[in-house]
């Protein structure tokens, strides 16, 4: 059986029982609530990452300004960022202890773990709010994108940009790195999602233009799929889209949401199988868990009252932590068994 544990009762569900997406139907459930949760930031999460390393560490950002370097096991706040003189708006881990930033004060910097007190570099190139970072899987190479439509490829060993290109009306909303190439995928309010060659920064695949501006993206561990998730309201749009990469064609659109779809992020090891698993969450205070070959969400939670979701990263063991627009980060589970899926 499958569970996926919040803080709150699941949506649609007044009476604190969760319902079955799947499981076995009147058994009884657990109450629903977190397994790990903790007040981070005084402001909004914008922005959750995660080390792939054994440490296991979370990286967030914050309308305060501010980065927070936490334990994933216990959500102990190790080491606090401050420098950027606006908000920040996305992270990109290197490793456990390396860390790279990206603010609306139009900044990309480096961070370490054991120099917590300024930023070990910095790099300067942007004239408007960097919304887009994304950094290879070698630790040698990120991209960075702004609202005016700029993407520039670096050496994070070099200050200055190793290429730079500007595409008009690409206001780009976020980033991600294609694991084991030196390409990028990236989101805009243009409603294109695109493909970074960064050698020579062209885009090797633009994707069908949506309806609904995307609001974030992310690669499947194989890279043989993309994940986008979009803007709207009153449940139109608010969906996320799963695409193929080796096509660049539409496999899905998995609607569900009411408000718009702030963060996606593929999960992988849930059961083994051939498809896909993903969450979203949204500015309607949800995160929904879906399957590639399902098109209705498998597993649906409500969280805390007058907030609204704006931040998801995946950690082991199939754990994932919500960044909430109080400044709290929730970490809920998720098991598949043989048994089917269900949440409480």
């Amino acid at each position: 059986m499958g569970k996926l544990f919040s803080k709150s009762r699941a949506a649609g569900d007044s009476s604190g029982s969760s319902s079955s997406g799947g499981g076995r139907g009147g058994a009884k459930k657990q109450p629903n609530k977190p397994i790990r949760q903790a007040q981070v930031h005084k402001e909004g999460i914008t922005t959750l990452a995660s080390s792939s390393s054994a440490e296991g560490r979370v990286f967030s950002g914050s309308q305060d300004n501010s980065l927070a370097v936490l334990t994933a096991l216990s959500l102990a706040v190790e080491a606090r960022w401050q420098g950027h003189t606006r908000a920040v708006t996305a992270v990109a881990p290197l490793d456990a202890d390396h860390a790279l930033s990206a603010s609306r004060d139009r900044s990309v910097r480096l961070w370490s773990v054991s120099q917590p007190a300024a930023p070990t570099q910095q790099y300067d190139a942007h004239d408007v709010a960097i919304m887009g970072l994304a950094a290879s899987t070698d630790r040698q190479l990120f991209c960075s994108g702004s609202r005016d439509g700029v993407i520039c490829a670096w050496d994070a060993e070099r200050t200055t940009p190793l290429r730079t290109v500007k595409v008009n009306r690409n206001v780009v909303t976020h980033m991600a790195w294609i694991a084991g190439t030196k390409q990028c995928v990236q989101a805009s309010e243009d409603k294109t999602l695109r493909v970074w060659d960064t050698d020579s920064l062209k885009a090797v695949q633009a994707y069908p233009m949506q309806q609904y501006i995307l609001n974030h993206c992310d690669v499947s561990s194989d890279g043989n799929y993309l994940l986008t998730c979009s803007n709207g309201f009153s449940g139109q749009g608010c969906q996320a889209t799963l695409w193929d990469r080796r096509t660049t064609r539409k496999v899905q659109d998995f609607v569900g949401h009411d408000q718009s779809t702030t963060s996606c992020t593929f999960i992988t090891g849930l059961d083994g199988g051939p498809h896909h698993w993903f969450a979203t969450c949204s500015r309607d205070g949800t995160v929904k868990l879906w399957r590639s070959d399902k098109t209705a969400a498998v597993a649906s939670i409500s969280c805390e009252m007058g907030t609204t979701l704006e931040a998801l990263c995946p950690l082991a063991g199939g754990d994932l932590a919500v960044g909430l627009s109080s400044g709290r980060v929730d970490v809920c589970h998720v098991t598949v068994d043989k048994e089917g899926l269900d949440w409480a």
